[in-house]
């Protein structure tokens, strides 16, 4: 397993990421921060309401929520 961050760089990139890791959208948020920081776009996380973690980690990169559609929480950056 690698880290995102070690293969790929975005950095100042308009993305879209989706992520379904069924339950582990925190770990692999965490292995991406230079992404989280560095790019602007959208985001679609299968994220359950017991992964706040994972939310708490989209706000302190500064993604904002924007909708959720059953269990994908959209967020974006600009």
């Amino acid at each position: 397993m690698r880290r995102l961050d070690g293969v790929l760089s975005l950095d100042g990139e308009t993305i879209f990421v989706k992520i379904d890791v069924e339950g582990m959208a925190e770990a692999v948020l965490r292995g991406m921060p230079r992404l989280l920081d560095r790019a602007t776009g959208l985001l679609q996380a299968e994220i359950s309401e017991a992964e706040q973690g994972a939310v708490a980690l989209l706000e302190d990169h500064g993604w904002r929520f924007v909708k959720r559609i059953e269990g994908d929480r959209y967020s974006a950056k600009e």
